[in-house]
């Protein structure tokens, strides 16, 4: 009987010991089951996240498409307003040179103009002169004015 007991004693203290071990092991699950949960937890946090970067990388690369595209457009304008610089520019350098070329022109027109009217003061001075004169010569005798060589020609000589 003593064997018996012995054998009893041995398996209840291996029951304690098994009976031990699985409360440990109970807490452990326990313990593990709550790290579990809180993967989980940011696991789903992660996710969540991911897909607002992904969202958020879509935006932006539809922004630099965008942006690409307007910058090649505003690259479009800025070579044409540049070429259409370049014809004003040349036709403002033509422009130039016209207006050169006219002010000369308007320049010897405006010197021709004073010389004439200079001419024209002269012969009405002329004209004015011999007025003046031909009564003298009407009411002097005729002969010694044609004597004398004093016609319309020979005096308008000395005044010019």
């Amino acid at each position: 009987m003593e064997q018996r007991e012995q054998e009893q004693h041995r398996h209840e203290t291996q029951m304690q010991q098994v009976q031990h071990e699985m409360r440990q092991l109970q807490q452990v699950l326990i313990v593990k089951q709550d790290e579990v949960t809180m993967l989980n937890r940011d696991n789903a946090r992660l996710v969540t996240e991911a897909q607002q970067q992904h969202k958020r990388i879509y935006e932006l690369e539809d922004q630099l498409s965008k942006t690409t595209q307007a910058c090649a457009a505003a690259e479009k304008q800025l070579l044409s307003a540049e070429r259409d610089g370049e014809a004003l520019q040349r036709r403002c350098h033509s422009l130039e040179e016209d207006v050169a070329r006219l002010t000369e022109a308007s320049n010897a027109q405006h010197g021709l103009v004073q010389e004439m009217q200079l001419r024209l003061v002269d012969a009405i001075a002329q004209v004015s002169r011999l007025a003046e004169r031909a009564p003298e010569r009407e009411a002097g005798d005729p002969a010694e004015g044609d004597a004398s060589g004093g016609g319309l020609a020979a005096q308008s000589e000395p005044d010019q």
